[in-house]
């Protein structure tokens, strides 16, 4: 019998592909706003429209904050998709009545199941080179335990630039066409991760514990490396997804994947055993996001 999720509607978009994406990965996929339907559905999918503080405030008017809430602190699965997972968080700045920073008494709130503010995805690089913001376009994930640069390294193709050839225009990710793969060889090690990350802004980068303030150029491939998590099941560190967004989560320890567009930042999250959020879009993700989004079907039928 195919598991029931529901695809919470907070009124601020089409939610078809989501629903026909869940139901070609084999669930019963389903849009409600009535936190009683939230509240029986087999797992719940929260989608990515519109900004943090208008989705948080339509959420709460609804009902649907506590409904999901609950919902999480149950064990029953959760997938958080772009917006979906900046909501997992204590609070964000986009749309607040004063974008500020962390410290702001104005930042919208969250779910809070995850710590920190979602800021702002900075429009440059420790090095001063601009940045297109919104990212818009392919880009890689890696698991969290690479390098930084192995982000850039995982994948280099025309119209990109590599931390080894700073000549060219642009970093890691790609803002058109689809996406090519190339790896370099050599070894990769651990990432030390923070509960809180400084991101405070456009003009600001921010840092992870264990990292200078750059993207380091280390000899490393996220070829080596394999992701340990189970939504990402069959799906190999480096591999593309379609991002679009311009703001970014905090780091954790609760990162299980990364992604580099001007700073490294959380591409993919997980709080317990069955709760995750992703930065980009698997139903836009061609067929990494179908494998995914069967993967989360899975993780519901062994629920």
């Amino acid at each position: 019998m195919a598991p029931r999720i529901v695809v919470v509607d907070y009124h601020k978009g089409n939610l078809k592909s989501v629903e026909r994406g869940l139901a070609a990965a084999g669930a019963e996929a389903f849009a409600a706003d009535d936190p009683a339907a939230i509240a029986r559905a087999d797992a719940v999918v929260l989608p990515g429209v519109g900004a943090f503080a208008d989705a948080a405030a339509t959420m709460e008017a609804l009902g649907q904050m506590e409904a999901v809430r609950e919902r999480i602190a149950a064990g029953v699965p959760f997938l958080g998709i772009c917006l979906g997972m900046h909501l997992m968080f204590e609070e964000g700045v986009e749309g607040a009545p004063e974008e500020d920073d962390e410290a702001s008494t104005h930042n919208a709130r969250g779910l809070a199941v995850l710590p920190g503010v979602v800021g702002a995805l900075p429009k440059s690089d420790a090095a001063g080179r601009a940045y297109k913001v919104p990212h818009v376009g392919w880009n890689t994930v890696v698991p969290s335990a690479c390098q930084p640069s192995e982000l850039l390294d995982a994948a280099v193709f025309p119209g990109t630039r590599s931390s080894r050839d700073p000549g060219m225009p642009c970093l890691g990710s790609a803002e058109q066409g689809a996406p090519a793969r190339a790896h370099s060889a050599g070894s990769n090690g651990p990432l030390g991760c923070s509960m809180r990350t400084e991101v405070r802004g456009a003009s600001a980068i921010p840092r992870i514990s264990g990292v200078g303030e750059t993207l380091a150029d280390v000899d490393g491939s996220a070829s080596d490396s394999k992701f340990s998590c189970s939504l990402f099941e069959g799906i190999p560190a480096g591999e593309y997804f379609y991002f679009t967004h311009g703001y970014i989560a905090p780091d954790g320890p609760f990162v299980i994947g990364k992604t580099a567009h001007s700073v490294t930042f959380p591409s993919a999250v997980q709080y317990g055993e069955a709760a995750f959020g992703v930065q980009f879009h698997p139903e836009k993700s061609s067929d990494a996001g179908a494998q995914l989004l069967r993967n989360f079907v899975n993780i519901v039928k062994g629920a």
